[in-house]
């Protein structure tokens, strides 16, 4: 497996890391150790299903700046979590010390961008 143009073998025997079924037992095994107590920069973001209109909760990497808190989602991934926020966009935040309730929208112009970019190109965490 390659990672920004180098081979790193011990991701191809890494069964968490190379597969999508890996990624689910790896995100089974982290949650609720998120959920008690999330680590910097990362949190738990619970949205109302779209279709059913339960609530679904997802750990996520969060940046904070000021009053918000920027959330990312790979362009063209259609993350689940992206379809519940544009369809009900009431979210409920769950970071280190606090638990927020906000409005999930996504960024409505280049200044914004920038700023969201800025924000997150200055974290760097264990995580990453």
């Amino acid at each position: 497996m390659y990672v920004d143009g180098k081979y790193v073998p011990e991701r191809q025997r890494n069964v968490l890391v190379r597969s999508t079924a890996g990624a689910r037992v790896l995100r089974a095994l982290q949650f609720p150790f998120f959920a008690i107590l999330p680590p910097s920069r990362f949190g738990v973001m619970t949205t109302t299903g779209r279709r059913i209109g339960k609530a679904r909760r997802k750990c996520i990497r969060v940046i904070r700046d000021d009053n918000r808190a920027f959330i990312v989602s790979i362009p063209g991934a259609q993350a689940a979590w992206v379809k519940n926020i544009r369809a009900n966009p009431d979210v409920w935040l769950r970071i280190r010390g606090a638990r927020l309730r906000g409005i999930g929208r996504e960024l409505s112009g280049p200044a914004e961008r920038q700023q969201a970019i800025a924000a997150y190109c200055e974290t760097v965490n264990p995580f990453d």
